[in-house]
């Protein structure tokens, strides 16, 4: 009944969806594997439209990229976490979105929709969250508790970090007792000393596919990890842990932006309204194993994954998280993190 209830509410969107020309691409860049091959195809065959997927492994590539080439109208849409967001915005990179267009916002938890990123205009759909934390894995490296496992010199050549400046300076600074994202000249200091200590006993700065493959295989024993890939990781490996150490971690979530040129502006909009559909947005969950920023889709999710406290952590484990949208950075701070990342992959 439910099934033929959704058909029926599909058929209506299509027929009552404003008679605006949809163009015949849509040019969207997010990381490998961020989203169901079931949900582009189902898009493309309702609506008419191909989806040109491009990928990258690191966000601040893409980051880097926009900033770069700020007039570009190579992308339709990107996926950006909220650690970026901000200065996406504040660099005049993305356009803003027609919440108009987009009816199945009303599906987002509100946690979600009132952030320091859409206080005026809206600039992002809130897509997927997670947390960040230590996939360990327990046979070499039993009890972990602590960030401290990524500086333990015992275990120098099996570490690896994320590639991602972000979360490795949010790793140092949880592990110094600071804030998630440093606040001041000294504080980004006090991480930058501390990273360039944990720099020779790394075996490097990683994506998440390879640092949990590495894991799994038994080539690296601790690695700073994202839950749903963790929780990916575990499945296929019972010796492995995935823990947010005693000094807390960090939550995020990420979102899909505009680029202020994209062409297809329109059809983007339709597509995140497609995506917003709770049946359809509970087979992206299932596909890339991270929790949604869509309330709706809940009742469509499995029981299996709602229950996998990774991927939907306890009250008690979100208490002791800090969020990238607490934290406001200033430029000087932005220009040493910048910096540390360059020194660090050099």
């Amino acid at each position: 009944m439910v099934a033929v209830i959704l058909v029926i509410i599909a058929a209506a969107v299509i027929i009552l969806w404003p008679k605006k020309k949809l163009s015949a691409e849509l040019n969207v860049y997010n990381w490998t594997e961020y989203l169901s091959p079931e949900v582009i195809l189902g898009f493309e065959k309702e609506y008419g439209v191909k989806i040109n997927m491009h990928y990258y492994d690191d966000e601040f590539i893409m980051l880097h990229e926009l900033e770069n080439n700020p007039n570009t109208d190579k992308y339709d849409l990107i996926v950006a976490g909220n650690s970026i967001m901000g200065r996406l915005i504040e660099s005049d990179l993305l356009a803003s979105i027609n919440a108009k267009n987009i009816p199945n916002l009303k599906n987002i938890g509100s946690e979600f929709k009132d952030t320091i990123f859409n206080a005026k205009n809206i600039y992002g759909v809130p897509y997927c969250w997670g947390t960040t934390g230590i996939l360990v894995n327990k046979k070499f490296i039993p009890n972990a508790d602590s960030w401290g496992v990524l500086w333990n010199k015992k275990y120098a050549g099996k570490i690896c970090m994320l590639s991602d400046p972000a979360e490795v300076i949010g790793a140092a600074a949880k592990y110094l007792g600071l804030p998630l994202v440093p606040q001041s000249v000294e504080q980004m200091s006090q991480v930058r000393n501390v990273l360039l200590t944990q720099k020779s006993i790394i075996r490097g700065y990683c994506d998440d596919t390879t640092a949990s493959d590495g894991a799994v295989s038994g080539e690296f024993w601790a690695v700073e990890e994202w839950s749903g890939t963790a929780a990916d990781a575990i499945m296929q490996n019972s010796d492995l842990s995935y823990i947010i150490p005693k000094e807390g971690g960090a939550s995020w979530f990420d979102m899909f932006a505009l680029p202020k040129n994209a062409k297809n502006k329109y059809t983007a909009e339709v597509f995140l309204n497609y995506l917003n559909r709770p049946d359809v947005n509970a087979k992206n969950v299932e596909y890339v194993f991270y929790a949604s920023c869509n309330e709706g889709a809940k009742e469509f999710v499995s029981k299996d994954i709602l229950d996998n406290q990774i991927i939907y952590p306890s009250k008690a484990v979100m208490n002791r998280l800090d969020s990238y949208t607490d934290f406001i950075v200033d430029d000087e701070v932005y220009k040493m993190r910048d910096e540390l990342w360059v020194e660090l992959n050099s």
